[in-house]
């Protein structure tokens, strides 16, 4: 998940605090609950792009050799959900 620009600013908050109360810690959990689900929306919605664009190739009958199979290796979790590859389109 670091790959994403706003965890990585929230860990250089977090870095950044010398004196983590429980005021701080109470408002930098709800922070990070806030990135985390942002984040995970803009997944699950490119996911969801990337199956209509799968549903589009099957209907229109594609290559499976020249666009299926090489479609299938950019998304490997297609066919298995517990790859963690976090490509989208």
């Amino acid at each position: 998940m670091f790959n994403f620009k706003s965890f990585q600013n929230f860990a250089q908050e977090l870095d950044s605090l010398s004196l983590l109360g429980s005021e701080n810690a109470i408002k930098l959990l709800n922070d990070w609950q806030m990135i985390e689900s942002k984040e995970l929306a803009k997944v699950a919605i490119g996911r969801i792009k990337t199956i209509d664009q799968f549903e589009k190739y099957i209907k229109a009958n594609a290559s499976e050799t020249k666009v299926i199979q090489k479609f299938l290796e950019e998304f490997p979790w297609l066919l298995d959900s517990k790859c963690q590859n976090l490509n989208v389109k």
